[in-house]
């Protein structure tokens, strides 16, 4: 647990010792807003990551992940905030954002880093998932306080205009996501995590400016 604030709730870190000391950091936000109940924001962000706790507790992973449950997202990206305030980033290796999955295709945000996204693209298709970019301006996540200290972040979502529109209202409800859509984000998340632990000197390299 890592307090975020005196009356906002706490970030909930699993962390998971790899063989290295570097770090994977994995996280999803479990606070809401609106009259909806959150189903898409962000509880599908959090079943995604907790099935990813329990794959790696099975391994011995090369990196060591976090994988970490952020309040306070909706509140200005307090939960992530803190997280960086208190933690020293230079050994995180890279930065993986689940954010409302299951209401269409898996995305990845425009904004995240290059090779990530090129990692992921190719990982997607290789597993035979279709995947998208899309920009979302004038948005915000946890992956940006990351991105900000200099981690290459990579933010996955399934949304676009259209289904924007009922974040943070009654449309969200489980009718909003699909059980294909989130099997979809699931295999690619658990695959892209398994090659990042796998491929994780690859990550360092790309990390590098000199490089």
């Amino acid at each position: 647990m890592q307090k975020i604030g005196e009356d906002t709730a706490d970030n909930i870190i699993c962390r998971i010792k790899g063989k290295h000391d570097f770090k994977i950091v994995v996280g999803a936000h479990y606070d809401r807003i609106g009259g909806g109940y959150g189903v898409a924001d962000n509880w599908s962000g959090i079943v995604l990551i907790s099935r990813l706790i329990a794959e790696f507790k099975l391994i011995k992973p090369e990196a060591t992940w976090e994988i970490i449950a952020f309040g306070a997202e909706e509140s200005a990206v307090l939960g992530s905030k803190a997280y960086v305030r208190d933690n020293n980033t230079d050994g995180i290796l890279a930065m993986i954002n689940v954010d409302t999955l299951g209401m269409g295709s898996v995305r990845i945000d425009s904004r995240s880093d290059t090779h990530l996204k090129c990692i992921a693209k190719d990982l997607a298709n290789r597993i035979g998932i279709k995947m998208s970019s899309a920009s979302l301006p004038g948005t915000t996540g946890d992956w940006e306080p990351f991105k900000r200290q200099g981690v290459s972040v990579l933010n996955i979502h399934s949304l676009d205009r259209r289904s924007m529109r009922k974040v943070h209202t009654r449309k969200d409800s489980a009718r909003a996501i699909s059980d294909d859509g989130m099997q979809d984000a699931w295999l690619f998340l658990f695959n892209l995590s398994l090659y990042l632990d796998h491929k994780s000197g690859l990550v360092i390299e790309m990390s590098n400016p000199g490089i």
